[in-house]
């Protein structure tokens, strides 16, 4: 959370090794390609940086891993996730995702990366339409569970 809402952009390189290492123990998924779960360009003009985008780019790095950012796009703004509860969560983000480039995704096998997983809301509607466009498996990497 200092990261995403008190700009600590210090963090992302920690942040990235412990989810690399993370990203090389079972049980996650042995990822082709890592893809940043977007913010949507209005909200990304206000806070300046997307920290999905700043993580995934700082792992693939450190992997040798391809980032694939200008493939999943958030059509619509939705509201903050930490204001929801999960019921709510799955309501806001149900068709907020797209794919922009979809011959990219399909046969590979991604991991779609954010800064905290709660209910899995976001990541499971992103994994929704990165299968739909051909993926050949899904898996989500964030640096916490809350």
């Amino acid at each position: 959370m200092q990261l995403k809402y008190q700009r600590q952009l210090a963090l992302v390189g920690p942040m990235a090794q412990q989810m690399a290492e993370a990203a090389l123990s079972p049980p996650t998924l042995l990822a082709d390609a890592l893809i940043p779960v977007p913010l949507h360009p209005t909200r990304a003009r206000a806070r300046e940086f997307n920290q999905a985008a700043l993580l995934a780019h700082d792992i693939g790095r450190r992997l040798g891993w391809p980032v694939l950012d200008d493939v999943l796009v958030r059509q619509h703004p939705t509201a903050p996730q930490s204001q929801l509860e999960a019921p709510a969560r799955r309501r806001n983000v149900a068709g907020a995702f797209a794919i922009h480039r979809g011959s990219q995704v399909r046969g590979r096998r991604l991991l779609v990366v954010d800064d905290v997983l709660t209910t899995g809301a976001t990541a499971a509607a992103c994994a929704r339409v990165l299968l739909a466009a051909g993926a050949a498996e899904v898996g989500a990497l964030t640096f916490a569970h809350g």
